[in-house]
């Protein structure tokens, strides 16, 4: 999109390695490891998509799911002005929270399971680890 790399602050996440960059004119984006690579190897150019602009409103983002061993979780989202995210496992773990910019990230590896999620007023559950019923009791993913 011609920004200048030194107006884009990365973060790479430590489990996932997934990657959240923040620009300073106010737009973020949130890209597989993949992808990231191949940009920064030249072999992929990306058309600028990805980037939204930051409205400084709650979306409740995740990635993540369902499977019977330990894999990576994560919520995400932009941050309001004022707030502190915070996220509980069902089991009572607190994950750390990371920020870029205006966009805050929590990931942590464990058998999926749900997570209580509190942005300023705002608080949800997200339902990782239930089992998607199209998969069938006898599944074991």
């Amino acid at each position: 999109m011609g920004v200048d790399e030194g107006q884009v602050e990365t973060l790479v996440l430590p489990l996932s390695g997934w990657v959240f960059q923040w620009r300073h004119d106010g737009w973020w984006r949130e890209v597989d490891p993949d992808q990231y690579r191949d940009e920064l190897a030249g072999v992929f150019t990306s058309s600028g998509d990805e980037w939204v602009r930051w409205t400084g409103t709650v979306h409740r983002l995740a990635r993540g799911g369902w499977a019977l061993h330990p894999r990576w979780q994560m919520v995400y989202d932009e941050l309001p002005e004022g707030c502190t995210p915070r996220v509980v496992l069902d089991d009572g773990t607190v994950p750390p929270i990371i920020v870029v910019g205006q966009v805050w990230v929590c990931e942590w590896v464990s058998v999926p399971q749900p997570a209580t999620v509190t942005v300023g007023a705002e608080q949800w559950v997200m339902p990782f680890g239930r089992r998607p019923e199209y998969l069938g009791p006898d599944y074991e993913g």
